[in-house]
């Protein structure tokens, strides 16, 4: 081809800003709430919290597990009845799956026997006043 023949195109060719295009508006980003843990997540976190605590200054060991516990009763009356149940099977049949099971398990039998009668009790006594 020589320029002669391409001179039929120049009086043709696009010359110019193009077809209009339609652009979209960019909208702000919508802030993503961070996902909220399952409560189960928030139980074992609160209850690794209590056990792993250290003892206060001067406080023997015996007196550190028997504020332990009443930190953990406190703990398990602010569950509703269905997770007080649900917490009582688990830790009654030792269901290991379950975090909050694996650190109430290394306390004593005693102390695991008194919980777990605690958590039924207090199950029984929230759908009794409901």
């Amino acid at each position: 081809m020589d320029d002669s023949s391409l001179r039929i195109f120049a009086d043709h060719s696009p010359v110019g800003p193009g077809p209009v295009r339609a652009y979209c508006e960019i909208a702000e980003p919508v802030p993503v709430a961070a996902p909220t843990p399952p409560r189960e997540n928030l139980l074992e976190r609160a209850v690794t919290r209590i056990l792993d605590g250290l003892p206060e200054a001067g406080e023997s060991v015996q007196r550190a597990f028997d504020r332990k516990e009443r930190e953990l009763c406190a703990l398990f009356a602010t569950l509703a009845p269905v997770e007080c149940w649900a917490l009582h099977s688990a830790l009654s049949t030792g269901d290991r799956g379950n975090g909050v099971v694996q650190r109430v398990a290394r306390l004593t039998s005693e102390r695991r026997a008194r919980l777990i009668g605690f958590i039924a009790t207090a199950a029984r006594r929230k759908v009794v006043a409901k």
